[in-house]
């Protein structure tokens, strides 16, 4: 179905992998252009440079100063979301001559089962002797296939152009959608915050955020573009619930489901950034694992870890405690004047915890975090104190400065 919408489409269509290898040309294109099977896109476009040099497309002298590869590697990456060039001139074979091609295009990335693919749209195609295709339309046919919410709006916020999913989203026809506003459509609160997301783009060029509607989260990105006919507000929503999910679980520790070493250090970077809070670093050891696992197996020790987990974060918070590795635990904390007694408290708590009445506890460092150190420094600092409470008999806290 969606060949024959494509086929009769007045412009030219051309489909590219990531490999910059045609999957697609429509009959405009397949008229005016060779066989595309296994071709490359200057190669399918017979642009003289690969005839020239011999080789493949992508692989030539020119073609790494080539502005169209340069441009779609650019979209296809997601760097640009979308591109219009005007008057792109070549060298191409042209029936049975050589000639000076000159094009002009719309470029767009869209995902197929999670593959990327490009979408060019080719609105005028000539030679010095005659224009072959001269038809600028956006590519309505591309974006209502799209299982993510399209939308642009003029400078008044009027409605011009709306694809079929985000019109089945808001449960309103394409038809009665053009030339209205928010307003009109939508109620008082959701046009306000709509409105006002819609003026940042206008005002700063972009607009981003992640919303969480219904159990689901979306991810709104706006942009303010230049076009022939004037300012536009140009708007995605993609569903990213799912990699949401996917994100979260690079962040959590299976055995513990408390935050893992890469969530650390994230967090690390993000408070050296900052520097606008102060913070204490609290490092804690779990006292006899290997005894426990020798003699009584990996699943008591996975008991043991998970109850350390969840005293440290029935205490400190589940967002400010890590699992490092092995028997290692982190605190990031925002510091209170508690921090001392917090530690001592969760020793007392581990030492009432009896699995096969096999005997617990938690060693522990603290120290204030410097920003006029390094985050190596600072955690070497700390590690040192937990050393310090290891070497003294275990079961306690050292700290190495006033929290």
């Amino acid at each position: 179905m969606f060949k024959e919408i494509l086929d009769s489409h007045k412009n030219g269509i051309l489909v590219l992998n990531e490999e910059f290898e045609v999957c697609y040309v429509n009959k405009v294109l397949e008229n005016l252009f060779s066989n595309y099977a296994n071709k490359r896109c200057g190669e399918f476009l017979n642009c003289f440079n690969p005839k020239d040099e011999g080789k493949r497309c992508l692989e030539t002298s020119k073609c790494k100063v080539c502005n169209l590869r340069k441009n779609i590697a650019k979209v296809i990456k997601g760097e640009l979301p979308y591109l219009s060039i005007e008057n792109i001139d070549y060298e191409a074979m042209v029936g049975k001559e050589r000639k000076r091609v000159v094009l002009s295009l719309d470029i767009r990335r869209v995902e197929v089962e999670k593959k990327p693919f490009i979408v060019v749209e080719f609105y005028k195609i000539k030679t010095q002797d005659e224009i072959i295709v001269f038809n600028k339309r956006l590519l309505d046919d591309v974006l209502d296939i799209l299982d993510e919410s399209v939308f642009y709006k003029d400078e008044n916020l009027r409605y011009i152009y709306a694809n079929k999913y985000y019109c089945d989203f808001v449960n309103i026809k394409k038809v009665d959608l053009l030339g209205r506003k928010d307003s009109e459509i939508f109620t008082r609160e959701e046009t306000i915050t709509w409105e006002m997301t819609d003026k940042i783009a206008l005002e700063l060029g972009k607009y981003s955020e992640d919303v969480v509607e219904n159990g689901k989260v979306y991810r709104i990105k706006k942009e303010k573009i230049e076009t022939e006919n004037g300012t536009v507000v140009a708007c995605l929503i993609k569903d990213i619930t799912y990699e949401k999910k996917e994100m979260e679980k690079a962040y959590k520790d299976d055995l513990t489901e408390i935050n893992n070493r890469r969530a650390f250090d994230r967090k690390i970077e993000e408070i050296f950034v900052e520097r606008n809070n102060i913070y204490t670093l609290i490092l804690v050891d779990m006292d006899y694992l290997r005894d426990i696992n020798n003699n009584y197996g990996h699943s008591v020790g996975d008991e043991y870890l998970k109850a350390t987990a969840y005293i440290l974060k029935d205490r400190f918070g589940y967002e400010n405690v890590y699992r490092l590795g092995g028997d290692e635990f982190a605190v990031i904390y925002k510091s209170n004047g508690r921090c001392y007694e917090k530690c001592n408290e969760i020793l007392q708590e581990a030492s009432n915890i009896k699995i096969k009445d096999i005997k617990f506890s938690l060693s522990v460092g603290m120290g204030r975090i410097d920003f006029m150190e390094t985050p190596l420094e600072n955690f070497n600092r700390v590690d040192k104190a937990l050393y310090e409470s290891k070497a003294k008999g275990k079961g306690r806290v050292t700290k190495v400065e006033r929290c």
